[in-house]
């Protein structure tokens, strides 16, 4: 993947090494590193924040309102805090989000077509993550009316 987005910087005239750099910073699964990182990054002046998933997001809102931030797969940012709305985010974010609660919702409802007599469904959820709770109430009507208890 990396050889495709540096191939990809290269059509575009950027060459990292050359006119581009690029500060990467990994958390590696532990989140109490985000925040430290993103304002370390501010510190570094750099031009723009690209984060991945929803606690980076956060992080980086939290870093600055100055430098652009660019948010990829992050948890429904509006219910989360991280704009405004999607039609008009507002501040210094734009980006991508993956996830919503309409979406597991859908996913319930699918995987009970899928599995009729299921009724009990184990969920794993990282409760330091801002989305998960937004999650949690909103599915929790869908999972009542399926009739299917969440373990």
């Amino acid at each position: 993947m990396r050889q495709g987005i540096d191939a990809q910087l290269r059509e575009l005239g950027w060459v990292e090494g050359g006119n581009l750099l690029i500060e990467r910073r990994y958390a590696n699964g532990r989140a109490e590193l985000l925040q430290p990182m993103a304002e370390e990054l501010v510190r570094l002046k750099v031009e723009l924040i690209g984060t991945v998933g929803t606690q980076a997001a956060v992080a980086a809102k939290n870093a600055t309102t100055s430098i652009p931030i660019v948010m990829f797969g992050a948890g429904d940012p509006v219910r989360t805090g991280l704009v405004a709305s999607l039609a008009r985010p507002g501040g210094n974010i734009t980006g991508l989000s993956m996830v919503s609660p309409e979406i597991d919702a859908k996913r319930l409802a699918l995987l009970r077509e899928v599995l009729p007599a299921a009724q009990r469904i184990g969920v794993l959820v990282n409760s330091t993550n801002p989305i998960s709770a937004v999650v949690q109430k909103e599915t929790e009507p869908v999972y009542r009316s399926l009739g299917v208890q969440r373990s």
